[in-house]
């Protein structure tokens, strides 16, 4: 294909401040920090903040739920190695 045809469905975009060719053959866009920032702050309007409530306790959910998997994977690997090594000292 030759190159030119490359960008026949390329449109111009003010959000957008280049689009290229990259040496794979992949396009490569950068977005317009201006409009980055802008859509930032509108998408970060849109969201619904939790309140301290259930914050605090969906935090010692996680808090709880981390220390039960690292116990369990913690209880695996005492067994992995105290197999391992009766395995290695048995031969």
């Amino acid at each position: 294909m030759p190159f030119s045809k490359l960008f026949d469905n390329i449109q111009a975009n003010p959000n957008f401040i280049f689009i290229r060719l990259t040496n794979e053959g992949e396009f490569c866009v950068a977005i317009n920090p201006v409009t980055y920032i802008r859509e930032s702050y509108e998408e970060l309007q849109k969201v619904v903040w939790p309140k301290w409530p259930q914050t605090l306790r969906l935090t010692v959910v996680v808090l709880i739920v981390s220390i039960i998997v690292g116990a369990y994977i913690a209880g695996i690997d005492s067994l992995f190695t105290k197999a391992t090594s009766i395995f290695i000292k048995g031969r």
